[in-house]
């Protein structure tokens, strides 16, 4: 339980070549949990981030019935989904 699922990956961009996937679940972000009831302090955290962040993933199992659709996403990128090792 906890964490956030990840939904949306730009292609090419750091967390792609980091690996991050649509799927995934944050769990923390530089040691600390994730709370998924608060979007604004996950987000503030990712953008104190820094250049350099530590996550701890989730990567698989997926939760039951999560899909996603693919489709062009308005900005740089676009929704996908990837291939990614277990």
């Amino acid at each position: 339980s906890g964490g956030v699922y990840v939904v949306y990956v730009t292609k090419g961009g750091p967390a792609a070549r980091a690996g991050l996937c649509i799927g995934h679940r944050i769990l923390e972000i530089n040691g600390k949990m994730v709370d998924p009831t608060d979007k604004n302090k996950m987000a503030r955290a990712l953008l104190e981030a820094g250049d350099k962040i530590n996550l701890r993933v989730r990567k698989h199992p997926p939760p039951v019935g999560f899909m996603v659709s693919q489709y062009p996403f308005k900005g740089s990128g676009s929704r996908r989904s990837c291939k990614c090792s277990t």
